[in-house]
Parts: structure tokens; C-alpha cells; sequence
């Protein structure tokens, strides 16, 4: 059995999820993590709702496709594996 496109399938998901991972920390390195409530920063409330919206839908989009990742290598491995096995 050729291995070759799963192999090659599961690293282009691998690769996504790192791509993903990093381009969550460059989003998260331009966060404002003050608390805006005082009079006058009315206007920056709605912008910083927008973005950790934005960062809550890379986050979810990113613990999926790491379970997703992880438990397809699991089980490529594990068919690799048992493919080895003497018959």
C-alpha cells in the first residue's frame, strides 16, 4: 500500500495549523488588552469586540484542525504500522 498521498495530504493539514497558529500570534501582538470603559473610548469598545471575535474564530478553526491533525497522524501511524507487520 502507497502511503505517499496521505502522508502528503496529513502535511499540508499540519502546515495549516501551524500557519494558522502564527498568524494567530501576529494578530494577538497588535491587541489592545486594556479594559476601555471610560468616557471617550465609547469608539474603541466596538473595534476591540471585533477583533477578539476574530480571534475566537481562529482559535476554534485551530483546536479543530489540530485534533484533526493529531488523530490522522495517530492513525496513519497506526496503519503504517500494521502494514509492517510480518503476515
Amino acid at each position: 500500500m502507497k502511503f505517499t498521498p496521505f502522508v502528503a495530504t496529513w502535511t499540508v493539514l499540519a502546515v495549516i495549523v501551524l500557519v494558522l497558529a502564527l498568524y494567530r500570534n501576529l494578530l494577538a501582538l497588535h491587541s489592545d488588552d486594556n479594559l476601555h470603559i471610560a468616557t471617550g473610548e465609547e469608539g474603541l469598545i466596538p473595534k476591540q469586540v471585533a477583533f477578539y471575535r476574530v480571534l475566537h474564530r481562529i482559535d476554534r478553526w485551530g483546536e479543530a484542525l489540530t485534533i484533526i491533525a493529531v488523530f490522522g497522524g495517530v492513525v496513519l501511524a497506526g496503519v503504517y504500522l500494521f502494514a509492517q507487520l510480518p503476515a
